[in-house]
């Protein structure tokens, strides 16, 4: 029994060592744990108290000051580069087409004045709070004052080449151009913008540069150039090329018998005058190039061919007949036309017309045979009447004159008067002046060679049955054809014909100013 006992003594007693054992080892296991949190703790809290102590003479990281960053800086440093960038502080002055030019603050005796130090901006900063600046940034400004010598900056602005007012090239208004005969239509030619500076805003732009530390300096960004007055999409402008352009759209065309002539904007644009918001056709324009097309379509008082009933084709002078542009009249019409921007065709104002622009005669017309002293009425080439007349005396210098006339107009029962007569007759057709035809009841006989020694003041001189059937026949500027046979005039004799001369008489194609006016 007794062993047995010691036996559960002994038992008891090694577990009883065991579990002392085993309380041991936990308690230590726990003392170590507790070692191993409170040693990072430690050491964190000594690195914390270690940085709020660096951070009260610093800067937090993330720290700006005038925008420039001074991260893990004392204040020293930072004042002393706060001096230094005044000290060397310029700015780069950019012009339009890449010009430049530097100012610095050497040039122009720079310095900023802070009304701050860094110190007292640091010590705003809570060193113990240092932690919260690894993710929150902190900007501080410090005002300053700027002192520069405004004279040396003034000459040194002057001394940049670029802003010399020589170097400067003016900004040009947008306008109306000359036309253009590919558009038909005139056209805007845009501004332009120059190099011309405002001094003003450039020195006002140049002065808030410095004062603001900018370092680049673009002159066109800061509105320093002159600008154009009228730009190519001013409403004015437009307009005004809107107005000029109507007057863009008249066309006239020119019928001279086969031909024409077209005026359109190609011809006319150079007449064209800008007057502000005003257009004036040139007058004087348009009579040159309507005197051109008289001196070529005009044919009044040219010579012209003119073949005889009896065959003989003469060369003879037109009196008050052809085709004669009224040009003072037409350019009255044609201006109005082109500012109304008519669309028209037509014969030009005539002063004086021929019948018909191919033969000007026409198909009927008188024929005055001077030399036979024969009068033919020919419609169609046809002789319808003939009479034998009295023409001008050719003894006293009263000859009637040669040539191709209109009728001026005709009369019934007129009171004809020169120098030294007074005669009454029944039909008066002036021709030429006061030269031509009308019956002379006072004469027996017609023909022949009266006309060499006893002939007319001038007139045409007709029995009265003729002259009656004549006036009813003619009508205002009806062609009337007075001609001598003489070599002069004679282009082409009739077949047969070999003379060479069918007159005796000489001079005949001759009168006077003073007999012009005979009856």
């Amino acid at each position: 029994m007794e062993e047995h006992k010691t036996e559960e003594h002994k038992t008891e007693e090694h577990t009883t060592e065991e579990h002392t054992t085993e309380e041991s080892t936990t308690e230590e296991s726990t003392k170590r744990k507790r070692l191993c949190y409170l040693v990072p703790l430690a050491i964190a809290f000594v690195g914390y108290l270690g940085a709020a102590f660096y951070y009260a003479n610093h800067f937090y990281i993330h720290t700006n000051i005038n925008g420039i960053p001074h991260s893990n800086e004392t204040a020293s440093m930072v004042d002393q580069e706060m001096q230094q960038i005044g000290e060397e502080y310029s700015v780069l002055v950019l012009g339009r087409n890449g010009e430049s030019a530097v100012i610095s603050a050497e040039n122009i005796g720079l310095s900023y004045h802070y009304l701050l130090s860094a110190d007292d901006i640091l010590d705003q900063q809570n060193a113990l709070l240092w932690p919260v600046s690894l993710w929150q940034y902190n900007s501080y400004t410090i005002d300053y004052e700027v002192s520069y010598d405004e004279e040396l900056l003034k000459n040194t602005l002057a001394q940049i080449p670029f802003l010399q007012k020589e170097n400067m090239t003016a900004p040009e208004n947008a306008h109306i151009g000359a036309y253009h005969q590919e558009s038909r239509s005139y056209e805007i030619v845009p501004e332009k913008e120059g190099t011309l500076v405002d001094q003003d805003k450039m020195y006002e732009a140049v002065v808030s540069a410095i004062e603001n530390r900018q370092q680049i300096l673009r002159l066109e960004d800061c509105d320093c150039y002159v600008k154009p007055e009228i730009a190519a999409d001013s409403e004015e402008l437009l307009e005004e090329l809107a107005y000029y352009n109507e007057y863009m759209q008249a066309l006239v065309t020119y019928q001279f018998g086969a031909e024409t002539e077209t005026v359109d904007s190609t011809v006319y644009a150079d007449w064209i005058e800008k007057y502000g918001s005003t257009v004036r056709v040139d007058e004087a324009a348009v009579k040159e190039y309507l005197t051109e097309l008289a001196d070529q379509y005009d044919t009044y008082n040219e010579r012209m061919n003119f073949t005889t009933v009896d065959g003989y084709v003469l060369n003879l002078p037109r009196g008050d007949f052809g085709w004669k542009m009224d040009v003072e009249a037409e350019a009255e019409l044609l201006i109005a036309d082109i500012k109304d921007g008519n669309i028209d065709t037509r014969e030009p104002v005539y002063s004086c017309e021929g019948v018909t622009r191919e033969d000007e005669i026409g198909d009927f017309y008188i024929e005055v045979n001077m030399t036979d002293q024969r009068v033919y009425v020919v419609d169609q080439g046809v002789v319808i009447e003939e009479s034998d007349c009295v023409t001008g005396n050719m003894e006293n210098g009263c000859t009637t004159p040669p040539g191709i006339f209109g009728l001026t107009y005709k009369q019934r029962n007129a009171t004809l008067r020169g120098r030294d007569y007074v005669s009454y007759v029944k039909y008066w057709m002036p021709f030429n002046g006061n030269i031509g035809f009308h019956d002379a009841s006072w004469r027996n006989l017609f023909g022949g060679e009266i006309y060499l020694t006893s002939g007319s003041h001038g007139c045409v001189n007709l029995p009265t049955p003729f002259a009656q059937k004549l006036y009813d026949y003619v009508y205002k500027d009806c062609p009337i054809i007075c001609y001598y046979l003489t070599d002069d005039v004679i282009v082409e004799r009739p077949k047969g014909d070999m003379a060479d001369s069918t007159t005796g008489t000489e001079g005949t194609s001759e009168i006077s100013e003073s007999d012009q006016n005979a009856l």
